[in-house]
């Protein structure tokens, strides 16, 4: 039987920081109804629910002199994957709009993310190859933990870069 991972438990001070945190909340009535709204239809046409957002409502919010983030260049690209040609019509707007290093910020995170990607998938390869060999030894938890502690601390620097 596969050994399954369990994240370590939450520190008892921070549960009860939770805890009093989600209390006074509720006191001041900010989670009043949280649970009454029903679920939403969704539109037979679109097959799409209302009020979510849209790729015209992306693009509706593009402004002058507006800060460009990297997660913003990540929404065009995955606009783009769903719908071929909304990239060029994002980056065209950008640059209409002032930013002349758009189409360049996009490229480089683009490659920067296909990389690790195509990276994260060869280890995905490589670590379902062994498994198919029955080679592959569960993860103890220790291991575990240093992998998402290297991966926290590859995100921080990530953000830091941008």
């Amino acid at each position: 039987m596969a050994q399954k991972y369990l994240p370590p438990p939450v520190p008892q001070d921070v549960f009860r920081k939770f805890c009093r945190d989600v209390e006074d909340a509720e006191r001041r009535g900010e989670l009043k109804g949280l649970f009454e709204r029903g679920c939403q239809r969704v539109d037979q046409d679109s097959h799409s629910v209302p009020d979510q957002p849209s790729r015209e409502s992306f693009l509706s919010t593009f402004r002058t002199n507006m800060k460009l983030y990297r997660s913003t260049f990540m929404k065009i690209y995955g606009y783009e994957l769903t719908w071929p040609g909304f990239a060029e019509e994002a980056i065209t707007r950008l640059e209409i709009l002032g930013c002349s290093r758009a189409r360049e910020y996009y490229t480089c995170i683009v490659a920067e993310y296909e990389h690790n990607h195509e990276k994260e998938m060869i280890n995905v390869a490589e670590w379902y190859r062994k498994r198919l060999e029955g080679s592959e030894e569960p993860r103890t938890r220790q291991q575990e933990t240093e992998r998402v502690k290297l991966s926290k601390k590859d995100v921080s620097t990530q953000i830091l870069k941008w």
